[in-house]
């Protein structure tokens, strides 16, 4: 979309802001459009993963924290909050601990913690889809379930264990 664009005259301002060449004006429009729809979600995962840039507005000496992919469309504002540096460097920041993350959970799921975790949810899940519970009654029904199966399993073990022993 830049590439449609020129760079107003800004030696006074601190971040270069852009308007559309001439003749393109609606198919700049048109993009910025497009790109308005497709960065919504891209901004709720910036401003989830806390991911934060310091605007200092003008006239002022306080900073104030803002997500530079909410504010991208100011870059073809007289003053722009953020240029698209920052809009570029969020994303790949946010692509990066996404990464991250998706790694640690990898690890996580095939080591015995995420194994076992895995084997002692999936009575949870069951009861779940055949109640349709919510979650609050679903845990709680749950938690009644893995008492009884604790206790069963539990005394079965205790009695093999006093069998084998001969302590009965």
């Amino acid at each position: 979309m830049l590439a449609n664009c020129e760079a107003n005259d800004t030696w006074l301002d601190d971040l270069p802001s852009f308007r559309p060449k001439p003749g393109r004006e609606q198919t700049v429009a048109r993009q910025a459009s497009e790109l308005q729809a497709t960065t919504v979600v891209a901004a709720e995962i910036v401003q989830n993963l806390g991911i934060i840039y310091r605007y200092k507005p003008r006239g002022t000496m306080q900073t104030v924290p803002l997500n530079p992919v909410y504010a991208w469309k100011t870059i073809f504002d007289r003053d722009p909050m953020v240029n698209a540096e920052h809009v570029y460097d969020a994303c790949n920041q946010a692509i990066g601990l996404l990464g991250h993350r998706a790694e640690e959970a990898y690890e996580h799921e095939r080591s015995v913690t995420g194994r076992v975790e895995r084997v002692s949810a999936a009575p949870r899940r069951v009861w779940r889809a055949v109640r349709g519970a919510s979650d609050a009654t679903s845990q709680q029904k749950t938690a009644f379930v893995s008492g009884i199966v604790v206790t069963a399993v539990g005394g079965a073990l205790g009695t093999y264990l006093a069998h084998v022993l001969h302590w009965l």
